[in-house]
């Protein structure tokens, strides 16, 4: 098998931007998953079904990275009059070779999506019901073009060796079915969006926060973009027109290779977002801290200051606190709120620990500990001033 021959600038193409361009996606899917398995399991949330197949999906994502790069390094973007039969061969045959995983990636990275906002939203009936039926067709479509796919020619060696072929379906078959497959993802792409903004837009919460979650659901609309150029250029080869020889197909098809590459890519970025909201609750070192940690550690007393912040931790925590480690698995986390210290009392009656319900369905609930109250001022104004603190937990239904 003999390299590729080198070419100039003007024969250069798109190549080396899908080699840039393509690496640089899948690194950031790579960070992007590792981010969401690495917070889910430092609170304590444990990994659920629609985790495992991220994952799945980004392993067989770089499975299809590898096969993309084999398919640049052999001339994959560049004008087809500059390429040999030697290099359209073997384009060709990484092409068809890894078109499968490349298909299970899209198709399984949009149910470990439509998982999560079922366990997010899944108490909005019609939006849970619509999610599971319209999920469930989409794969199946998508199964159907895989089966397509594999048996569209006996042997799958004759789609890139002609001489090979002992029979062979009307392509049209595998590319309607392909092409319907891409439309189920820009509608499923444009409903992950949709829905979930008109639900959150309806909850009691401030505007700045409501606006923030559109911003970050809206991000998936980059992938329907991806979606939406991959049916552009794929419908120009089938059009058949007379304008475009062979050659000029075997460079529309590089392109579809790349636009599959990227919105790959973008799936499995767009579908961690959400999940990666958990890195807002990391409470990092403030740069004082580090100074002050930095300055004990070159005078020598690095060690004491490690004791002396584990005790100031200890103490600050000891009262109204809410420990991650005793989350409870199928709850997505929660929210602390340090409240002022100031409890209206019935009478003058004084007591040490309190805990009250905010909420019927036992979702939320108030919880003091620390010294017994003294009332402060005229005792008949009933106000009691706590030198301790308190918070407020809120222990939300789904895991995000």
């Amino acid at each position: 098998m003999s390299s590729s021959p080198p070419a100039g600038p003007q024969a250069i193409g798109i190549n080396h931007l899908q080699y840039g361009l393509t690496w640089t996606l899948t690194a950031l899917a790579i960070v992007a998953v590792a981010a969401r398995c690495q917070l889910r399991l430092k609170f304590k949330l444990g990994l659920y079904v629609e985790d495992y197949l991220m994952i799945l999906a980004l392993v067989l994502q770089i499975v299809y990275q590898v096969g993309f790069t084999l398919m640049c390094s052999w001339g994959s973007g560049r004008p087809s009059s500059s390429l040999t039969a030697e290099q359209n061969f073997n384009i060709n045959k990484w092409s068809w070779t890894f078109a499968v995983p490349g298909f299970l990636v899209s198709i399984i990275a949009r149910v470990s999506i439509a998982i999560l906002l079922v366990r997010i939203f899944g108490r909005v009936n019609w939006f849970r019901l619509y999610m599971i039926y319209f999920t469930v067709v989409q794969t199946v479509v998508g199964i159907a073009s895989i089966i397509l796919l594999v048996a569209q020619c006996d042997p799958y060696e004759g789609l890139w060796n002609k001489a090979a072929i002992r029979r062979y379906w009307d392509k049209r078959i595998y590319q309607y079915t392909a092409l319907a497959l891409q439309f189920f993802f820009v509608i499923s792409d444009i409903t992950y969006v949709a829905f979930p903004v008109a639900i959150v837009w309806k909850l009691n919460m401030p505007t700045r926060r409501k606006v923030g979650l559109v911003v970050v659901m809206a991000m998936s609309l980059v992938t329907m973009c991806a979606a939406l150029a991959k049916i552009t250029v794929s419908l120009i080869p089938m059009t058949n027109s007379q304008i475009l020889g062979n050659p000029a197909v075997q460079y529309f098809t590089s392109i579809i290779n790349f636009s599959s590459d990227c919105e790959q890519c973008l799936v499995i970025i767009m579908g961690c977002i959400p999940t990666l909201h958990l890195a807002s609750r990391l409470q990092l070192p403030t740069v004082s801290q580090l100074r002050d940690n930095v300055s004990k550690a070159l005078s020598g007393s690095g060690r004491k200051s490690g004791e002396s912040s584990l005790v100031e931790k200890n103490t600050q925590t000891s009262t109204g606190k809410y420990s991650s480690t005793s989350s409870h698995k199928g709850h997505s986390g929660y929210q602390e709120i340090q409240l002022v210290p100031q409890i209206h009392a019935p009478g003058n009656d004084k007591f040490a620990n309190s805990s009250r319900a905010l909420s019927g369905q036992g979702h939320s609930h108030v919880t003091s500990q620390g010294p017994q109250s003294h009332l402060d001022g005229n005792p008949d104004e009933g106000w009691v001033h706590r030198t301790d603190s308190f918070s407020v937990s809120y222990k939300t239904h789904s895991a995000v």
